[in-house]
């Protein structure tokens, strides 16, 4: 690739009206804390980009808020494995998001109960756990999109989660891939590529090609070599 701006996917970017001067390359910064803004201000960011490639922009909720739902509304834990959304808008739909492996992840969507003028939303988390800490949120479906503050669960942290490992984090493995309990999981390639994912102690990787790929369970990631 070049170091012209023709060579990457962003040609301009406006804040305001105003154009923001950046070093092209495969990502931009922005940080927002170095434009002064005050609470209400208007942020407006346009990206001139080339016909043929779309830009992606990563971390939306730090541009659109985080915000909390709805004035009245009510995140919390009443326990280590219920969550609830309480005085939340009736007919409002609602996500419930789990921090881990270094992004928000969507889980289940929650259905609201109804009174006279209020919904109440309430979920069993305890089979999304992790060891350590656990962060969830609700994020509202549709437009605008906001989202709860922040409510943390803590669990024990167990370091040994894989049967035997190695100080350097890689696995050497055949088939199958054994956890100590139950943990949901994902397998990616040495591309970056989602290969499996799933829920429970083991899995195969009988039908993959042999090599390296990255395994996220429970709130780790390590290497996995097969072959």
């Amino acid at each position: 690739m070049g170091t012209d701006k023709t060579s990457f996917c962003a040609g301009k970017i406006l804040i305001n009206g105003k154009y923001f001067p950046f070093e092209n390359g495969s990502a931009v910064e922005i940080k927002l804390s170095s434009l002064n803004l005050l609470f209400g201000d208007t942020l407006h960011i346009v990206i001139e980009h080339r016909k043929e490639c779309k830009p992606k922009v990563l971390n939306p909720e730090k541009v659109c808020g985080p915000s909390h739902i709805d004035r009245h509304s009510d995140f919390r834990a009443l326990n280590d494995s219920i969550l609830t959304l309480s005085n939340s808008i009736p007919g409002k739909k609602y996500r419930l998001q789990q921090f881990k492996w270094n992004r928000w992840i969507g889980l289940d969507t929650l259905n609201a109960v109804s009174n006279s003028d209020s919904s109440n939303c309430s979920i069993n988390i305890k089979k999304y756990l992790h060891s350590g800490t656990n962060q969830f949120r609700i994020k509202t479906l549709g437009s605008p999109e906001t989202y709860s503050r922040t409510v943390a669960i803590k669990q024990k942290d167990e370091k040994d989660f894989m049967p035997f490992k190695s100080s350097s984090q890689t696995y050497y493995f055949t088939n199958p891939v054994e956890f100590k309990r139950a943990t949901y999981y994902e397998v990616y390639d040495s591309y970056g590529n989602l290969v499996l994912k799933g829920y429970g102690k083991s899995f195969y990787i009988n039908k993959l090609p042999k090599g390296l790929y990255y395994i996220n369970y429970d709130n780790q990631t390590s290497e996995l070599i097969f072959g």
